[in-house]
């Protein structure tokens, strides 16, 4: 993923805002890594046997109580907005890009985890940088260098792997 990000046609730098952007990246794939791997428990095996709930049941679960904490966060801007400015476009945008961008993905990420297990889902997280860069190519005419293809070629490959990889019992003779 580092190879396309630098194979973008901008130029790579240091500076304190691409690093504070890094960080932030960093620490929203650490998130997202332990909410991948805390699921699996509640959702069972890949016959969904043993979990508690269906990949749907816990994205419910998920959104409700991560909208909780959004609007905690986000109730001093309440006040602040102007509600009659948003019109029905907008509220059908939002709902829309809810459910098709925000719980849609979870669901099927849930069933992929349940299915076939956190470390086999997270390797097709990696196909992300794959799948913007061709929208900003196709929306905002982005360029695309060597080092870029070189980048997906790697992941592809690397998501062949690890999807052709037979699973291994776990340690201890549990699996």
């Amino acid at each position: 993923m580092v190879i396309v990000a630098v194979g973008a046609e901008k130029s790579f730098s240091f500076g304190a805002a691409s690093v504070r952007g890094d960080l932030m990246t960093f620490i929203a794939v650490f998130c997202w890594a332990v909410y991948t791997i805390s699921s699996k428990p509640l959702l069972g095996d890949q016959d969904g046997a043993g979990g508690r709930y269906s990949p749907t049941k816990l994205t419910a679960w998920t959104m409700l109580f991560g909208t909780i904490a959004l609007v905690l966060v986000t109730l001093p801007q309440f006040a602040k907005q102007d509600w009659s400015a948003i019109g029905p476009l907008a509220w059908a945008a939002f709902l829309f890009s809810g459910a098709l961008g925000l719980v849609g993905p979870y669901i099927v990420w849930s069933y992929g985890v349940e299915r076939l297990g956190p470390a086999r889902t997270g390797a097709f997280h990696n196909l992300t940088p794959i799948t913007t860069s061709v929208f900003a190519y196709w929306l905002l005419a982005e360029k695309w260098t060597t080092l870029r293809f070189v980048g997906v070629l790697v992941i592809l490959v690397g998501v062949t792997v690890v999807r052709r990889a037979k699973a291994r019992p776990a340690p201890g003779g549990q699996s």
